[in-house]
């Protein structure tokens, strides 16, 4: 989309590209890490060269990337419907090989793994 001679995209087609939330792209243009305006109708407007910039500072399009390894994922919850509330979301995100393990707060020492996390 054109708007005054910039090409610009809306929050949504931002949030497609960056593989993140419409919320998650709203933040960033409040934080000035996209240039964006709002529209007299109130819709945000943002600059496709920002979004190109910060997509090459943070790696590439990150919606084209695929996840991948695997995923395990430590819910502690008391309450058996939120537990499985939570599993059931964290499921929907198809993540590849996604292991869910849910257990209550009192006993999570007894339902963690020995192993550590590997955070990158």
């Amino acid at each position: 989309m054109a708007e005054a001679g910039l090409e610009v995209c809306s929050t949504r087609e931002a949030a497609d590209r960056f593989g993140v939330s419409l919320r998650t792209v709203q933040l960033w243009s409040e934080a000035g890490l996209l240039r964006a305006w709002q529209t007299p109708g109130g819709h945000r407007r943002i600059l496709t060269t920002s979004v190109d910039e910060l997509l090459k500072r943070r790696g590439g399009d990150m919606s084209q990337r695929a996840p991948s390894g695997n995923y395990q994922v430590l819910i502690v919850e008391d309450e058996p419907d939120f537990r499985h509330l939570f599993e059931l979301h964290l499921r929907s995100w198809n993540l590849p090989r996604l292991t869910c393990k849910a257990c209550r707060a009192a006993s999570t020492r007894s339902c963690a793994s020995a192993r550590r996390p590997r955070i990158s």
